[in-house]
């Protein structure tokens, strides 16, 4: 309907907007770029097309552009509230001999945990000391990954610093590109302790063991294709399923596990 709507090449920009994000759910990458590309053309103040343009550029590894655009994100309606206005420069990316670079967090949970690496990789490369502020959250994990010289909370005063840059823009002003990944892994390490307490806890379950991340946070915006139920999760149960195992677990079993 779409297609034929816009079939003459002309038809309000919502309209060409709504064809762009159809095609690329069909994962047609490169007329749903074609359109974006042209609506931030006619429509540069425009930025959920710009916001948009960046993730298609990104998802298909257009790393140069992509994180360029990326960087209006906090010019949009529903995400200006939460940027963090700094009084000191945003770091672009220059060398920081002697200069302390205060690097924050901004999103959810698993943007910082994708992008902490990036710390590491912008002292290394810029001779910086490097203040890490994150979530409390996220402390646990971000005190065991290299990359920092002082680390603290969000919400607590940092020491002076001379520029500073949000997580997810370090990639723009690292000039990340696709041939810099994945880069020194693992980067990320799980608290001994609880590895052992976990050990313990599995270690009677018959192998192999499958881990499921199956719900994030409730408040996210697009919750609902992104988190199951626990309820989606009871036909793993069913005899048979479990093939590789010695014993299925019984449907109650699982879910008093899986609530446990």
């Amino acid at each position: 309907m779409l297609k034929h709507t816009l079939a003459k090449g002309n038809g309000p920009p919502t309209l060409w907007h709504l064809l762009a994000r159809a095609l690329r759910a069909q994962l047609k990458m490169e007329p749903a770029l074609r359109i974006m590309a042209m609506l931030v053309r006619v429509r540069p103040g425009e930025m959920t097309a710009r916001f948009d343009l960046a993730s298609l550029l990104l998802v298909t590894g257009n790393f140069s552009h992509g994180w360029r655009e990326y960087r209006f994100r906090y010019q949009m309606e529903h995400t200006a509230k939460v940027c963090r206005h700094v009084q000191k420069p945003r770091w672009e990316g220059q060398r920081l001999a002697g200069k302390c670079l205060l690097i924050h967090d901004e999103q959810g949970f698993g943007d910082t945990f994708q992008f902490l690496r990036l710390a590491q990789t912008a002292r290394e490369r810029r001779a910086a000391r490097i203040i890490l502020q994150v979530n409390n959250e996220c402390l646990p994990l971000a005190r065991r990954c290299d990359g920092w010289d002082e680390i603290i909370v969000r919400g607590s005063l940092p020491r002076p610093f001379d520029y500073h840059c949000e997580l997810m823009s370090l990639p723009m002003a690292l000039g990340l590109q696709l041939t810099d990944l994945p880069g020194t892994v693992p980067y990320l390490f799980a608290d001994p302790l609880r590895i052992a307490v976990w050990q313990r806890r599995l270690a009677h379950l018959p192998r192999p063991l499958v881990g499921l991340v199956w719900a994030g946070r409730p408040e996210h915006n697009n919750d609902k294709n992104r988190s199951m139920t626990l309820n989606d999760l009871a036909p793993l149960a069913q005899p048979g399923v479990a093939s590789p195992c010695k014993k299925a677990l019984p449907h109650h079993k699982l879910l008093r596990r899986l609530r446990a």
